[in-house]
């Protein structure tokens, strides 16, 4: 017997992110009127009825994608790389920092992966 929906997990995954926006918001919106407002903005600033509608398309976007775990592991893995290769001629110390992360995130996106190929046909 099914006792969780097969779509559930998606739905779930899907709106998930939107808990952290409407509690940032929930934060932020007492400083727009008092702070925000107040600084010099360059002219090609949004007005600001846009950032809740990209906000939240951009967290419904992030939890949908998340439940495709492995695009956005992939992801990662490319962007902190992209950082670790970036911070080297930096600062080598940061660089090297970031390999414990890296090993992680290769391990974590190999595992997605294999999971997912040995599983594909499994409901």
């Amino acid at each position: 017997m099914e006792v969780v929906p097969a779509w559930a997990p998606a739905v779930g995954f899907t709106l998930l992110p939107h808990a952290g926006g409407f509690l940032g918001s929930n934060i932020t919106k007492r400083e727009i009127p008092t702070w925000y407002e107040t600084l010099q903005k360059p002219s090609w600033c949004p007005p600001n009825w846009v950032f809740a509608p990209v906000w939240g398309t951009l967290y419904t976007s992030m939890g949908y994608v998340f439940h495709i775990g492995l695009v956005t592991l992939l992801l990662t893995t490319g962007t902190a790389t992209a950082t670790t290769a970036s911070w080297y001629n930096i600062n080598k110390t940061a660089a090297y920092l970031m390999v414990p992360y890296l090993a992680w995130l290769g391990l974590a996106s190999a595992l997605n992966y294999w999971i997912w190929k040995d599983n594909r046909n499994k409901k």
